[in-house]
C-alpha cells in the first residue's frame, strides 16, 4: 500500500488568531520581461526528441512494462497499462510526431505518467515511453529559441533549440484528445 505525503498548512497569528499564510501568486513565465528569466522543467527523451514539459503535468515515472494491446489503433499508441486504478493510454510520442515506428523498448526505457488537459474523466493521465529516466533542467529564456514546426506535427504546441539541442513543447490538450480518440474512439 503506497502512502501519500501529506503537508502541514502554514499559518501566521494576527491579533492573537491563527490564519491560513497567504503566498503571492506566481507570475507566469511568458508574462516575464526578464530575458535571463529561468524556466523549471522537465525533459524527456522519447525518439529522437527531447520533450519539454512543465515539471507539475509529470504524475510518476514508472519502469517499463509492456502495455497490453488495443485493437484497431494507430502504431504509435502502444496499448495501455494499469496505473492507481486508471486504465492510462501509452503512447510513443517521436512515433506520433515524426511518423516513424514507434522504437524498441530497452532496459532504460521508463513510462513517464503525464497529467491530461483534457475535460473529461476519460483520459485523465496519459503514458509516454521515454528512454530514460527524465531530468529536470533550467533553461534560460535568452538560450531558447522557436525552431518552428514546418510539418505541424500532431500534439506539438512549438519545437524549440537551446544548448545545441532540439526539443518538442507538446500541446497537452491536443495530445489528450488525440490519444482518447484514439485510444476509445472519443476526443471529449
Amino acid at each position: 500500500m503506497k502512502k501519500t505525503a501529506t503537508r502541514k498548512k502554514s499559518t501566521k497569528k494576527i491579533e492573537g488568531r491563527r490564519t491560513p499564510a497567504t503566498r503571492k501568486p506566481a507570475r507566469p513565465a511568458a508574462a516575464s520581461s526578464d530575458p535571463g528569466a529561468t524556466i523549471h522543467c522537465t525533459l524527456a527523451l522519447t525518439g529522437k526528441w527531447s520533450m519539454v514539459l512543465p515539471t507539475s503535468a509529470i504524475a510518476e515515472i514508472t519502469d517499463y512494462a509492456p502495455p497490453a494491446p488495443l485493437e484497431n489503433t494507430p502504431s504509435w499508441l502502444l496499448g495501455q497499462l494499469e496505473w492507481q486504478d486508471w486504465q492510462v493510454p501509452v503512447i510513443s510520442y517521436g512515433a506520433l510526431i515524426d511518423g516513424d515506428p514507434p522504437e524498441s523498448a530497452t532496459a532504460h526505457s521508463r513510462i513517464m505518467v503525464v497529467k491530461s488537459l483534457s475535460s473529461t474523466a476519460r483520459v485523465p493521465f496519459i503514458g509516454v515511453m521515454v528512454r530514460e529516466i527524465p531530468r529536470l533542467a533550467s533553461i534560460s529564456e535568452s538560450e531558447m529559441e522557436v525552431a518552428g514546426d514546418d510539418g505541424k506535427s500532431l500534439g506539438v504546441h512549438c519545437k524549440v533549440r537551446f544548448s545545441g539541442q532540439d526539443a518538442v513543447i507538446p500541446d497537452l490538450d491536443r495530445l489528450s484528445q488525440l490519444v482518447g480518440h484514439a485510444a476509445y474512439g472519443t476526443n471529449k
